[in-house]
Order: C-alpha cells, then structure tokens, then sequence
C-alpha cells in the first residue's frame, strides 16, 4: 500500500493541471475501489467513474457509481454520470468478468 500511496495526481508536474486541493492518489483509489467491489474492476469503470474523482472524499461516491451501475440489469449504459457521452452497449459485460489480484 505504501508504494500505491507514493504517487499524488497533482504533484509538481502536474500542479498547474488540476485544482489546488486535488488530493487523490490514483493508484490506491483504483486498488480501493477494486477490493470494495468484490475484488473486480474493468478500465472502463476506473475511466468513466474513478477518474472524475479528484478528491479522496468524492472516491466513495465514484465506488458507488460503479455499484449501482452493476446492479443494473444493462449493466453501464443507463448512467450518464458514469458512461459520459460513450454509453457501453448492453451485449458487453463491463466490469464483471475482469478479477484483478
């Protein structure tokens, strides 16, 4: 966990790209997130939810996103909050054949 926590989204090289309280580090949100649901994630889900995320407080309402878009029966295409402009077809199974770890 420690070398997960090692690398900020904003840091100096990044620090005129994203607000000043950005705080989140990327790799242990994507490792949290996955381990909170059942131990799976897919990209697309770390791209259409987890990346919105600048903030370590808004992780658990992007986890959360990606909970409730599961449990839909069309799985990721009826959330604009988490699909953006690219809803993903309901034949393709996102994020739930994809075990990390």
């Amino acid at each position: 966990m420690a070398t997960l926590s090692r690398y900020q989204l904003r840091n100096p090289k990044t620090a005129d790209t994203y607000p000043k309280d950005a705080d989140i580090f990327p790799h242990w949100a994507s490792w949290k997130a996955m381990r909170e649901l059942d131990d799976k994630i897919h990209w697309e889900e770390i791209g259409r939810a987890l990346t919105r995320c600048l903030r370590i407080a808004e992780l658990e309402k992007g986890i959360n996103r990606i909970r409730q878009a599961r449990a839909a029966p069309d799985c990721l295409t009826h959330d604009p909050e988490v699909t953006g402009s690219n809803p993903v077809p309901a034949t393709q199974s996102v994020g739930r054949n994809l075990r990390l770890g």
